[in-house]
């Protein structure tokens, strides 16, 4: 799932969700200003993704899953979320060094490598048999 979050945007707050497997081999780019999140729906699930940067925790940024903002359609119940995603705000605009950083993503952490069982992030992406947008 990708959410536009820029602000001049014409498509600010709007979402699009994709679903990724091995079978489909898609992939989804998400642009700058843009957020991304995912929710894997099967048990075993690894999701391996890339970024225009190396990690910096500092710089690290979310927002909720669940923000009325989106109005995103999740396929299933969003059962486990960790600690630090649980914590992320509903969208604000406001300057970046107001946001918090997370105090779950030590300096130093690695990027993500997940293996969960219906785990989302924030935000995170719908189950669609094409695209689904919001």
């Amino acid at each position: 799932m990708a959410v536009d979050i820029r602000p001049d945007s014409p498509t600010f707050t709007r979402w699009v969700g994709v679903e990724l497997t091995a079978d489909n081999r898609r992939m989804l780019y998400v642009p700058p200003g843009c957020a991304q999140g995912y929710q894997t729906l099967a048990a075993e699930t690894e999701m391996f993704y890339q970024v225009s940067a190396f990690y910096v925790p500092q710089a690290a940024r979310g927002i909720r899953h669940d923000d009325p903002a989106f109005g995103i359609r999740w396929p299933l119940e969003v059962r486990n979320l960790s600690r630090c995603d649980a914590s992320w705000p509903s969208l604000v605009i406001r300057e970046p060094s107001a946001v918090s950083v997370c105090p779950e993503r030590p300096q130093g952490s690695p990027p993500a490598r997940r293996r969960n069982s219906n785990e989302a992030r924030l935000p995170d992406h719908p189950r669609t048999d094409g695209m689904q947008q919001g």
